[in-house]
């Protein structure tokens, strides 16, 4: 008897795109990334999660130019560019992974617990901050003097 591929339940886990989009909202872009990245890494789409991490470095750093240009021009909320890369992040995992996700549901397969997603937050959130004090004290080194 053969077995129909499309029978298989999936032997990998992916992240679902509601836990993607709150940590993303939570803890910034490179958590987005991250955890995009490793559904393409288990879809075995290599190729487009290392475009993936190429758009997410590009996208830190154009983030990280516009916020210190639009905060110099007018008092702008960081919560605007938290809603800003939430909703992109969002839009682009619907685009390229929903489908893929629904039909690894729909095939049986599991999903990454939350608490994965929470722990890469909270690494990707004190790296990101580690980060802006890095370049906050190459920038501006008396703001870490008394």
């Amino acid at each position: 008897m053969e077995e129909n591929i499309l029978d298989q339940v999936p032997d990998y886990k992916l992240h679902k795109r509601g836990t993607i989009t709150i940590c993303t909202f939570l803890s910034g872009p490179l958590v987005a990334g991250y955890l995009i990245a490793e559904n393409f890494y288990q879809l075995n789409e290599r190729r487009k999660a290392i475009k993936t991490w190429i758009f997410t470095i590009s996208g830190i750093i154009i983030l990280f130019c516009c916020s210190i240009f639009i905060r110099a021009l007018d008092n702008v909320p960081n919560i605007v560019f938290a809603i800003t890369y939430t909703v992109l992040v969002s839009y682009l995992v619907q685009r390229y992974q929903d489908a893929k996700i629904d039909l690894h549901k729909e095939r049986g397969g599991q999903f990454f617990s939350v608490w994965r997603a929470v722990l890469a937050s909270v690494i990707g959130l004190v790296a990101t901050i580690a980060l802006l004090l890095l370049i906050l004290f190459i920038v501006s080194p008396e703001f870490f003097q008394e």
